[in-house]
């Protein structure tokens, strides 16, 4: 068992703890900046370094991030502007870093992980970060798209290296309705085996229920490294799970249905709602134009003005749809004891991504159309979602061994109150 340390927490430490810590120190919480601040950053890095090494088998966490999931020059404007700066400032940072954990421990030889995300898989595809060569380089895939970042194919100077992969992603999802093909996970994670990366290897999975099938595959490819047959995995998992070969063709069916988007991704729960969402921010708003975003993987130039980026989304958000639609089937030839989670995986999901679908094709003819009616379908998309929700959270089925009923209670990721809040927003301005 290992006790390991979130990318956002550098030794334990994110920007919330900073904060903590200073509070209850001084009263005041001086910026969290290691250019004007640096002393203040090794002793919060020093005290908290000293608690986590109360305990054993710890993989330590380096870097340098903002507050929260965000890079750290969003949080200092201290922080150069220029990639030769950033890479140089936090190469730094890591190396002060692993001092203080070798002072804490009194020893080197401590397992310690920097893992590539965002901002510095691009620096380090751009060759701007040094790192220490004892630690795990972990490299990222992009988590929209679920492809790594350009610097694993630049990773041959070090020797130890990792992955971390998203099933789950926590802006353009997916969330409610899985979303990362076994198909891509298996091709990208065994070029990233290939490559050198099997020191370590972490799956981000959010909500777990959404994507045992990707746990499965992911465990998979843990297990027999680049000698594993997604195909033959898929069946496997197809008569685990529900008995039956042939939910396997099903599941290649679900993932071939997802619209393909520039960039390699998929029309993803989340995507689906930032778009529809800034869709609805330029047509209150046509002086600010959306900036880039996750609309940029529909595509660019498609934007000029809220009339042709609605009949262009709704094209795509049509396809998403009409696909979903032909897709959701009963669950005749499933055993009982595997009913009531095909039917969550392959009714319910299904269903959830449909209608949003549907929510995001009225908002679109409202805006490009000027409809008005438009809005009511939109409602009743909204209220469609709760429902297969509510009917994904209940099981009166002996074969079910937990209560989910509970199981969307206080969800943000795809918050439906919000969907309906900008739905009525839209109305009060159409009406």
């Amino acid at each position: 068992m290992y006790l390991t340390q979130h990318h956002i927490e550098p030794l334990g430490v994110s920007g919330f703890t900073w904060e903590y810590y200073w509070k209850k120190r001084t009263g005041e919480v001086p910026l969290q900046s290691y250019v004007i601040n640096p002393d203040k950053c090794r002793e919060v890095w020093e005290y908290y370094a000293k608690l986590w090494a109360e305990y054993p088998n710890v993989i330590w966490q380096l870097g340098l991030r903002g507050k929260g999931d965000t890079p750290v020059w969003e949080l200092d404007p201290n922080v150069p502007f220029d990639s030769r700066g950033r890479g140089r400032l936090i190469s730094n940072a890591i190396a002060d870093e692993y001092c203080i954990i070798e002072k804490v421990l009194g020893r080197s030889d401590f397992v310690s992980t920097v893992t590539l995300w965002l901002e510095c898989g691009r620096l380090m595809a751009e060759k701007q970060l040094e790192l220490p060569e004892n630690s795990i380089i972990v490299y990222s895939d992009e988590g929209a798209n679920q492809m790594f970042y350009q610097d694993l194919e630049q990773s041959g100077a070090y020797t130890k290296k990792g992955i971390y992969y998203h099933a789950a992603f926590i802006a353009a999802g997916p969330h409610l309705v899985r979303g990362n093909n076994p198909v891509r996970m298996t091709e990208q994670v065994c070029h990233a085996l290939g490559m050198g990366c099997e020191e370590y290897a972490i799956l981000n999975v959010s909500n777990i229920r959404e994507f045992i099938e990707n746990i499965d595959c992911f465990s998979g490819l843990m297990r027999y490294g680049t000698r594993f047959c997604r195909k033959d995995a898929v069946i496997h998992y197809s008569e685990k799970l529900f008995s039956s070969k042939s939910v396997a063709d099903r599941i290649n069916m679900f993932y071939a249905g997802y619209p393909q988007l520039s960039n390699g991704c998929m029309l993803l729960d989340g995507i689906t709602v930032i778009i529809t969402r800034q869709l609805i921010g330029y047509f209150l708003n046509p002086s600010r134009k959306p900036g880039l975003s996750y609309i940029n993987y529909i595509n660019n130039d498609r934007y000029s003005d809220p009339i042709k980026m609605s009949e262009y989304l709704e094209s795509v958000f049509v396809r998403g749809y009409d696909a979903m639609a032909a897709f959701i089937a009963e669950c005749g030839d499933i055993p009982m004891k595997s009913q009531e989670f095909y039917k969550s995986q392959f009714i319910y999901q299904p269903s959830i991504l449909m209608s949003l679908y549907g929510w995001a094709i009225s908002i679109c003819r409202a805006i490009g159309r000027g409809d008005c009616s438009q809005i009511a379908m939109a409602k009743q998309y909204i209220d469609d979602i709760r429902g297969y929700m509510e009917k994904n959270s209940y099981s009166n089925s002996e074969h079910y061994l937990a209560d989910w009923t509970h199981w969307y209670r206080g969800c943000g990721k795809i918050s439906i109150d919000l969907l309906e809040a900008e739905t009525d927003k839209l109305d009060r301005i159409m009406s």
